[in-house]
Formats: C-alpha cells, structure tokens, sequence
C-alpha cells in the first residue's frame, strides 16, 4: 500500500475507525492527482451521505458538508476491498462494513485487516447485544451490495442467524489460512457469547472440513493455533456431538519445537473428543520425544474428554500406555535414571505411597550434577511438584525441590518455593530474596491476590489483580478463561452494589442465607429479591465465600452470634476431608449421615453427570465420582450442623435459600432440614418458571422465576410446579374464561417432536387398523431417564421407571391390547437431554411382543396419537396435562406424578391393582369430568401464574 498519502488525504481520515480501515487495507487509495470530475450518480451519493449521516459521530471521518463533498471524498476518489478476502466492493459494502465495524459485537471481525487498531469501540450504542443488529439499521440496498462478497453474506447470515454452512463453506474458499483461522477464533466467542451452540458446532464441522482439504499448505505454527482454538470450541460445544476429526501427519513435521508442542497439541483434542484411537497412534507413532513431552502426555490421559465418555476403559489402557512410555523414556535418559522414572510413573498414576518411597530413594542416590540449570528438566521436575502439590505431598514436594534445584531454572526455584510457602506455611526465606522479578512468579501472585480478594468479597480488587496478568500472545483458551473471571467478578460487583443498595438492618426480624453456591443465574434471579427481603427487616447474607459483600451484624443485635455463617462455605466448597461417617448401601437406596438419606441427591447428580438412569459404584469413573461427591456432601452438612445449632438456640426465623436443590450437593441442605423440622428453620427453593413450555423450550431467556417454601409444601418437589389449593383458587375464578381455552390450543398443537406434518410414521396402519378392529390402544409415554428432580423415586406399584416399563411389557404380553412406547423428543434435543448414554428404548427386552410398538422420537406429537389412544400411562411429565385436556384417560404411576399435577388422574394402588382393577385392560374411555381440569392446569403451569411465593 502506497505509504506516501498526499497531505489532504490525511486531514480527511481523521476519525479512528475509517483511519483504521485505511491503514489495514480495507480502502484503496487511487492517484490523486488532478482530474476531470465525471457527472456523480446523486441517487446513489444521497443514500450513501444519509446513511454516513447516521453512524455515529466517533465513526465517522469528519463533518461531510455535502452529498457533492462525499462523493468527492469517499466515492469518486476511493475504491474498496473486503477486509477478509480483499475482494473489491462497492462504497455501499464499505459503509456498511464500516457500520458493522463500530458495533461491538461485530467489530472482532475487522481485526486481521487492522492489526494496528487495538481500541475497541467507545460509548452505548443503544442496541441490546443479542438482538443480532448494528448500530444503525443497514438499508436492504446496501445489505445486497454487502452480499456481493463472500464475506458480506456470512455477516449477514451471522448477523440474522441464518444456517452459516454454505456461506462459510465459500467464505473459507477464498481467505488465506491465516486470516481463516482468525476468523475461527473470533467465530467461536462470538457463538459461544450468543448460546447459539447449534451454530457452534455446525462451524466446527465446516472448519475441520476444510482443514482436511487445505492441510498441505498450512505451516506448523497455524497448525498448532488451529487444534488450540479447536479445542476451545469442542470445549463449548454444551454436549453438542462433532463426528468429524481432523487428519494430520505429525511425523512429516520437521522442526522439532514445532513436532512436540503439535504432538501434544493434537494429542489432546483427541482425549477430549473421545478419539482414542487416534490418541493411540500418536503415542504408538510417536518419535524422538522429551522426557517432559512423554511426562504431559501421559498426563494429559487423566483429564476427563469434553463430552459425556462411553468407553472408559479404553481411557484407563492409554493411561497405562502413556505411563509405561514415559517411564521408559525418562529411565534411558543418562542424566535422570530409573529413581526419576519411578517418581514420574507414581507421579502419574497418584500412586501416593510408591511416590514416597521413590522420593526416599533419589535422596539416598547419587544425583548427577549440572554445571547450569537445564530448560528441559527443569519443566519435567516442575510438572512433578505440580502433581505433588495437587496431591497434598508437600514435604515430598518440598524435599524434591531440594534435592533437585540445581537441575531447574531460578524461575521455576522462586515459583515452586513460594507454592510450597503458601501450602505449608514454612519457607527458606533466603531463597525468595529477588525472586519476584521473574515473570512466572509475577503471574503467580497475581493469580494468588486476585484468588484471595475473591473469597474476601474484594471483587474490584480482584479484577484489577487478574487482569493485570493479561498477555496479548496467549493462547486462545487462556483469554477465554480470563475473560470469563472476570466477567464474573463484574458481575459479583455488581450484584453486591445492588443488594447493597439497601442497608442491612441493625435489628433484623429474620436472617436469610443464600445456599445457591456458585449457581450465577440463581443468584442474578435472586437479587432482586434479597434487596425487597432486606426492606422487610431481614438480614442477608451468602454462606458460599466470594459471592456476596454482604455486611456482618453489628454487636447489640440478637443475630450477632450467626456471623460466623456468613461466607462459612469455603470457595471449592470442601476442605478435602471426610469427617462424618457415612452409612452406604446403594442398592438399598441409602447414603446416609447424621440421621438423613441423602441418595437421591447423589444419585441425581450421578446420573446427570453420566447421562444414564443405570448408575453403578461398581464402575470405576462411577466410583471415584461418587468418593468426591461424599466429600463436598459431608463438608456441606458440617455447615448444615452450624446451622441447626444456631436455630436451636434462637427464637428468630432462620431461612436457607436454595436452587438446584434436586442434586447434590445442592440438595444436602434441602435433605437436612427437611429431616430435621426445626419451626424456625426453613429452607425455600428458588428457580426459573416454566413459561417456555409454551415455546417448547425454545427460548434462550426467562423473564418469571418461581420460590416454593419447601418446609411448608414438602410434597412440592421444584418451586415451578403450582400448588393444588393456589390451582384451584385459580381454576375457579378462571374455568370458563376464553383464553384459558385458546392458550391450550396453542400448547397442544406446538411441534415437540420436530418431524415433518408429512411424515406418517411405519406403524401408523398397523395402529388405525387395531383401532378399527375395536381393539384397545394403550401408550406408554416416556420421559428422559436422568431428568427425574424428585426427593425420592418409585411408585405405588414398581420401583422405578425401567420396573414400571418392563412391567408394563410383561402385563399386556399375549393380549389383544396394543401398547405403544413412545420415547420422550427431548431425547434427541441436545440442548435439553445432553449427550445421553441411556434411552428409554434401552430398558426394553431385545424381542418385544407382537403387540408392542416401540415408536420414534419423531412419529407423533401428543395431540397427534390422542385420536388413537384409549388410554395413557406415564412414568411423571407434563404430557399428562395435554392428554387429559384431550379427554384420554391417564395413568400416573409415581409418586410424585400424583403431587406435581393435581388433577386426579389414575393412581395404582399397587402392583396388583396395575394389573386388574386400574389395569390397561378394564380402565374406561370416560374421562371428560377432569378434561377441561387438565386443560386449565396446563394453561396456569405453561405461563407460571401459579408459581409466584
């Protein structure tokens, strides 16, 4: 680009944002010497001014007196090119481009184009950053002269959330890779920022595409930045599934630097998205490699993939592979020896009492001795203590680095002498003299007094700490995570500025204790309410450090003795101790403590985190999952002791507050004081209302939350479920209103299923011509298996939800009755039921009877198959409510189904009574008594009018 701009070029681009785009080559500038200036198209002049017009004035270059003045300026004398492909575009692309540019969510786009532009746009640009526009509307003429270039069209596909494959997939065609993989980064925050994972992982998809296509012509240095910034988008996927993988010959890289850090770049987005064959062939291919390299690999084998692990013991045997190569790596090497190698496999493995003893025998070897500090093993030795340090060893870890130190650089001496300070509380001094200047340990503190400011409730200091460690040159993930800190501490700002706002009363009438924990979204919910509670004359405070500046009690008041509940709960929400004793049968349903089963909890979060119904601690991931969770559980029910003992010695209402409170370990203080029935203690659940029903779940915001007492309705098991007497105070009033009818309507014909209108499903004919024969039709409507949020599972009649499938099979097996199966669509939804590892279809035997359809997720909508039907039966789930608007009859077979909607559906008795007198034989076609009911209930549990305190 010409660097020599005539002097009137330069008084014109004085504004930031057109200076940018000039220097990062967006604009072109013609020879401006003297010329004949042809008749401008004024049309085109005056839509092009106007709209300069309005962008804001920080955009614009200057004051344009005139449409004649800016066609001189920016249209005759100018041309313009695509700040990504370089393609030329029109003026109206450029201006709008440049619209695009000043918006802030839009603006991370320009960047590759404008690498000397480092400030981000200033001021409020009145537009809500979700709403996908730019700060100034572009009119649809210059958004189609914007289409004119591959990179138009993806922004405007981005910008109105349209399907991104084919114009991504041109977009890429013609971008250098560079610049490509930029785009990735920016792309993947920016979906991520906007919850459109679908998009994420449709991007993704494209990109490992096209990787696969242009491999040959990256460099090493891209390849790394691309598996890195890969990785960070696998990560964010929200259990969103990619099949594809992209397929790199590692071995044809010759620099070795690059070899080992693509090694291990390669290496771990293979562990994370479960591709343990190709993690295989890395280490089974792998060349010459660094004791270090083999150390991290090996270590990498341990973290857990990014989505939802089906083969675990496939991950066990790499985990061994890694550690026999590394061991043996680390052993041929002449200047470490076997005794390292023994320190390094134990250091892997956690083999806690081997790694002593392994400790033990280097102190009494002979070490070799280093003239200088090496880089390489200084790095495998600091990975070590890191592990030591991990694992609570830190006499071990403190001897290793004396017997070691020579061998490590002074950075990592200082940083590994002052971790070993802050954990055991005894230090060389001598040895930190000066050792603050190295950089590593800079970075240490830093994390160290932001980390410490944070459970003091300093949350402004602590972001000032943490983002004083910012590094342009870091990696990807490295800003994304210090991003998301410190959003998070803005956020505690301000929420306690808020909550603030209202001073906490010098003689409180009450004490309310937040028992969300870490949960945000709870706590953005519950703000508002804590402020009104406070003007109520009621103390609040968080039990969970680091979450809110909440005053303590002053001295003179009769609470003062409960300040030691404020901030009680340490940040990781354990001390890492067992302390209680547990009582542990799980086939039995009882994990129990201090007179309290606390199983279900557990078992809901287990569950949840595996994606399955079928949860056995003889499974090893199980298992260890299971130990942990015993140890935050029992850290949580010492504070719920503390808490019980300040209710018993006052007179003054105590009310823990919590969300989530169907999983553990949530649920411990739900459980607890539930148990317990303390008159003045009580524990109330918090949690969104269920008005997306409407939208099928559709929505990625919630404008209504809902509170149940739970002490005083114990038989409520989640705040968005109405009670039965608020029900009927409601129906009564509202029965014969016309809304109540059209919004049920509305709710019943919404696509839950995502088929096709068209779509009639294999079985359809077999099901009309039963129905004609006057043979009975009973569907059995499932629900997904880890959803289940109850304080405790079963039914009158079976034990759980495979029993009552199974039985349900058994029961009409060889009769005239055909049943129906029909698996819940959220099944398939991603966004809902994650990445499950167990479905409905997997409770049933492999040979179903001949009168048992199992149908597909996507075959009927409720509304639907209730033609066909005469009768229902279901596990729990709303589609009671629709059904029984309908006017089919239904049974409900849990306990909790009788509670959750009090409609008076059909309850068995027990077993028997499943079978015979409310059987899906003998149950009538009769049930338009309670339809209109059902009808009523769901238009109140679809808007949330029944769930406010």
């Amino acid at each position: 680009m010409n660097s020599s701009r005539p002097k009137v070029v330069r008084e014109v681009v004085r504004g930031p944002y057109l200076e940018a785009l000039i220097r990062g080559g967006v604009i072109i500038n013609k020879d401006l010497s003297p010329m004949e200036i042809e008749e401008p198209d004024w049309s085109r002049a005056i839509n092009c001014f106007e709209f300069w017009q309005a962008l804001p004035q920080h955009v614009r270059a200057r004051e344009v007196e005139s449409p004649n003045e800016f066609f001189k300026l920016y249209i005759y004398r100018e041309k313009y090119r695509c700040p990504i492909t370089g393609a030329t575009i029109s003026i109206e692309a450029a201006l709008s481009f440049l619209c695009l540019f000043s918006h802030p969510l839009y603006c991370r786009f320009f960047k590759d184009t404008l690498l000397e532009f480092d400030r981000k746009p200033s001021g409020e640009l009145g537009v809500p950053s979700f709403c996908g526009k730019a700060c100034v509307e572009i009119p649809d003429s210059f958004l189609g002269q914007m289409a004119s270039s591959p990179f138009g069209r993806f922004l405007i596909s981005l910008m109105y959330a349209r399907p991104l494959t084919r114009d991504l997939e041109e977009l890429l065609a013609t971008s250098k890779s560079r610049v490509a993989i930029n785009l990735f980064e920016d792309l993947i925050i920016y979906l991520r920022d906007q919850v459109r994972f679908d998009d994420l992982r449709d991007l993704i998809e494209v990109y490992i595409q096209w990787f696969n296509k242009c491999s040959l012509d990256i460099g090493a240095r891209s390849y790394i930045r691309f598996f890195d910034t890969l990785t960070v988008g696998v990560k964010n996927l929200n259990a969103r599934v990619v099949n594809d993988f992209p397929v790199l010959d590692i071995s044809r890289v010759e620099n070795q630097h690059h070899y080992i850090v693509l090694c291990r770049s390669y290496f771990r987005l293979a562990l994370g998205m479960a591709k343990y064959d190709v993690a295989k062939e890395i280490l089974e291919s792998a060349g010459e490699i660094d004791p270090v390299t083999s150390l991290s690999l090996a270590l990498l084998t341990h973290q857990k993939p990014f989505k939802v692990e089906r083969q675990p013991e496939v991950r066990q045997q790499l985990q061994l592979l890694s550690a026999e190569l590394m061991r043996k790596i680390v052993a041929s090497n002449v200047k470490l020896g076997p005794v390292v190698s023994h320190i390094a496999y134990h250091a892997v493995t956690a083999s806690v009492d081997d790694l002593r003893d392994a400790i033990v025998t280097l102190r009494d070897s002979d070490i070799p001795e280093f003239v200088q500090p090496d880089t390489g093993y200084s790095a495998l030795f600091a990975t070590i203590l890191s592990q030591l340090i991990r694992l609570g060893l830190y006499r071990e870890g403190a001897e290793l680095l004396s017997l070691c130190s020579r061998m490590m650089t002074p950075s990592h001496q200082s940083l590994y002498n002052i971790r070993l300070h802050f954990e055991t509380g005894s230090c060389d001094w001598n040895k930190l003299r000066g050792v603050c200047s190295e950089s590593v340990v800079r970075e240490y503190l830093m994390k160290s007094a932001g980390l410490t400011a944070w459970r003091a409730n300093k949350f402004f200091e602590a972001f000032l700490y943490f983002s004083a460690g910012y590094k342009e040159n870091d990696k990807l993930e490295k800003k994304v995570a210090r991003q998301s800190t410190l959003d998070r501490l803005q956020f505690l700002q301000r929420t306690s500025d808020f909550v603030n706002s209202v001073v906490q009363p010098r003689r409180p009438k009450g004490l309310v204790l937040l028992a969300t924990l870490n949960c945000f979204n709870s706590l953005a919910m519950l703000a508002p309410v804590m402020v009104e509670i406070k003007r109520r004359n009621f103390a609040v405070a968080a039990l969970l450090e680091g979450v809110l500046d909440s005053p303590y009690l002053e001295a003179g008041s009769e609470m003062f003795l409960c300040n030691h509940l404020f901030n009680s709960i340490r940040r990781e929400r354990t001390d890492g101790n067992v302390v209680l004793e547990w009582n542990v049968d799980w086939g039995a349903r009882v994990v129990s403590s201090e007179g309290v089963n606390f199983y279900q909890g557990i078992y809901e979060h287990l569950s949840a985190k595996f994606r399955r119904s079928t949860i056995s601690l003889e499974n090893p991931l199980v298992k260890e999952s299971f130990d942990q969770l015993i140890m935050l559980c029992d850290y949580l029910l010492r504070v719920c002791l503390e808490i019980e003992k300040a209710a018993r010695s006052a007179e003054y209402p105590i009310v823990i507050v919590g969300s989530n409170t169907h999983i553990a370990p949530y649920s411990v203080f739900r459980d607890f004081i539930l148990e317990r029935s303390i008159p003045n203690l009580r524990f109330v659940s918090s949690n969104v209302a269920y008005e997306n029903y409407y939208t099928n779940l559709g929505s990625k915001f919630s404008g209504s939350m809902a509170v149940v007492d739970m002490t005083l309705h114990r038989t409520c098991r989640a705040p968005f479920l109405a009670l039965r007497h608020r029900f009927e105070e409601w129906y009564e009033v509202e029965k014969n209103s016309a809304e109540l009818n059209s919004r049920f309507l509305e709710l019943i014909h919404e696509n839950r299923n995502s088929g096709s209108d068209e779509d009639i499903p294999d079985c359809h004919d077999l099901i009309v011509s039963a129905k004609n024969a006057g043979k009975r039709v009973v569907c059995c409507f499932g629900k997904v298996l880890c959803d289940l949020a109850v304080p405790y599972d079963g039914g009158p009649a079976h034990s759980d939800m495979k029993d009552w499938l199974q039985h349900s099979v058994s029961t009409v097996a060889g009769s005239d009755v055909l049943l129906l199966i029909k698996p819940h669509p959220h099944e398939l939804r991603p966004e809902i039921a994650l990445d499950l590892t167990e479905k409905l279809e997997d409770f049933l035997p492999e040979d179903l009877p001949e009168n048992v359809i199992l149908l597909g997720h996507r075959d009927y909508n409720v509304h639907e198959l209730a033609r066909y039907i005469d009768l229902a039966v279901l596990w729990n789930g709303t589609s009671c409510l629709e059904l029984t608007g309908l006017g089919v009859p239904v049974i409900m077979c849990s306990h909790f189904g009788k509670y959750d909607y009090p409609v008076d559906l059909i309850y068995p008795e027990n077993r028997d009574s499943y079978e015979e007198s409310n059987s899906l034989f003998s149950v009538g076609c009769s049930f338009g008594r309670i339809a209109k009911k059902g009808n009523g209930f769901a238009s109140l549990h679809g808007d949330g009018r029944g769930c406010h305190p």
